[in-house]
């Protein structure tokens, strides 16, 4: 019996095993593959978002509304996220008549989890 077939598919499987782990050490894949996935979610209304009265001093000053907007963050993941900041540059809220407007916010909530 000829041996030569069983030195060819040792090559092939040498030659596929080297391949395979260039693949992995070039491309991050395990990382990519296990890397958190963090989705946001609000509502406009209670008990999402909350007014919040401003107080100047012991008064409350009502000159101005201010609302308090609650997030939900969720994982959903293959790894624990550590170590995330959130930040909310621009908040856009539609107002009652209908006309878009924006609120600026200034900011960051640190989560550490």
């Amino acid at each position: 019996m000829d041996a030569s077939w069983v030195n060819a598919i040792g090559t092939w499987a040498t030659a596929g095993g080297t391949i395979a782990v260039a693949i992995v050490a070039v491309f991050p894949i395990r990382e990519w593959w296990r890397r958190p996935k963090l989705s946001l979610r609000c509502k406009a209304d209670r008990p999402w978002l909350i007014d919040a009265p401003i107080v100047v001093g012991t008064e409350e000053d009502t000159r101005f509304k201010s609302r308090r907007l609650r997030v939900e963050i969720r994982n959903d993941g293959r790894s624990d996220a550590t170590n995330i900041e959130v930040h909310a540059d621009l908040l856009e809220v539609q107002g009652e008549d209908g006309a878009p407007w924006a609120l600026i916010c200034n900011r960051g909530v640190v989560f550490d989890h």
